[in-house]
Formats: structure tokens, C-alpha cells, sequence
């Protein structure tokens, strides 16, 4: 948990961060819905519960393309 917290620190995220540590939101949303090559997967939901943007597993570095387009689309959900 201290790892998350300071990367939502190193980052200046300032919103909630849910962890699902008994996998049960994982399994429905993610696991049980087909093949996948991860078991992790990072979903960005906006604050009606949709969800906007899936990170399909693995790693998700700060220089990735892939990391610049969640942070713009973290930015762009809370300017609304």
C-alpha cells in the first residue's frame, strides 16, 4: 500500500485510488470476462462509475505513450 501512496504523492494525484486486494472487482470486471495475459489491469472510471480508459496489464511506465494518455485523461475527468 505504501508504494501506491507514493506514486499518487510522486504524481500529485489527489483522488481516490481503489486497491482491490481479495480480487473480487478483478475477477468480475476482468478475469472471468476472457483471456488475458495480465491479471492486473488498471481501469480509470469517471464519477458516474463508467468506465473511460483500460490499461490491459503489465507495465505502465511514466514515459510510456500509454501513461500520457491516461494522465490527460485524468486531467480532462476532473476538469469536468
Amino acid at each position: 500500500m505504501a508504494v501506491i501512496h507514493d506514486y499518487a504523492k510522486r504524481f500529485d494525484y489527489q483522488f481516490p485510488i481503489a486497491i482491490d486486494h481479495d480480487w473480487r472487482t478483478l475477477q468480475v470486471w476482468w478475469l472471468n470476462t476472457g483471456q488475458r495475459d495480465y491479471t492486473s489491469v488498471s481501469l480509470l472510471l469517471d464519477r458516474d462509475g463508467v468506465i473511460r480508459y483500460v490499461h490491459r496489464g503489465g507495465k505502465l511506465a511514466p514515459s510510456s505513450a500509454e501513461f500520457e494518455t491516461l494522465e490527460l485523461l485524468i486531467q480532462q475527468l476532473l476538469s469536468e
